[in-house]
C-alpha cells in the first residue's frame, strides 16, 4: 500500500507524503468505506444479476445440457486458471485499484455480452469475462484491509464480505 492510488487520503505533493505516512496509521473515513461498499455492490451485481435465469434461458435457446454446463462452468474454470496469477501480479506491483478497475470493466463487458444475446459463443465469452471479474476480488479485499490500522484488520473485514 505504498502507492498513492491505493489509499483514498494519499496525495502526490510533498505535504501529501507526510499526510500519506500518517494516514497509513489511521483507519479510512466513512467516505472511503461508503464508496467501497457501493463499488462492491455494483461489482457483485454485475456478475450475479442474471445467474438465476441463465440456465433456463440457455435451455430455452435450445442448447444441449452439455453445452449449458460448459457455459456455466466456464466461470469457475476461468477463476481456477487466473485468480492466483492476478493476485500474485497485484502483490508484485503493490497496487490494487488497477486490478479492481479491470474487474469492474470486465464485469460491464460481461453484462453487455449477456444482454446482447447472440449465439452461445457470446454467452460463453460473457461468462468467461465474469470469471475474470470474480478473479479480481482478491484486490478488493486487500485494499479494504489496508483501510484499517495494522493492529486491527480482522475487525472490519466482515463489512464488504458479508
Amino acid at each position: 500500500m505504498d502507492r498513492p492510488d491505493d489509499h483514498p487520503s494519499h496525495s502526490g505533493d510533498a505535504r501529501g507524503s507526510a499526510r500519506a505516512a500518517f494516514s497509513r496509521q489511521m483507519p479510512a473515513g466513512f467516505g472511503a468505506h461508503a464508496l467501497f461498499a457501493v463499488v462492491t455492490m455494483l461489482y457483485w451485481s454485475s456478475m450475479y444479476i442474471y445467474v438465476p435465469v441463465l440456465s433456463p434461458y440457455l435451455k430455452f435457446r435450445g442448447l444441449s445440457m452439455g453445452l449449458i454446463g460448459f457455459v456455466l462452468g466456464s466461470y469457475g474454470l476461468t477463476q481456477l486458471v487466473i485468480r492466483l496469477p492476478l493476485g500474485l501480479r497485484s502483490d508484485r506491483v503493490n497496487r490494487r485499484k488497477p486490478f479492481m478497475l479491470l474487474g469492474l470493466l470486465t464485469g460491464v463487458v460481461s453484462c453487455w455480452l449477456m444482454i446482447a444475446g447472440g449465439g452461445w459463443g457470446m454467452l460463453l465469452a460473457g461468462r468467461i469475462l465474469a470469471g475474470v471479474c470474480a478473479s479480481t476480488w482478491v484486490a478488493f479485499t486487500v485494499l479494504y484491509a489496508s483501510y484499517s490500522p495494522r493492529r486491527t484488520p480482522p475487525r472490519r473485514w466482515p463489512t464488504p464480505v458479508s
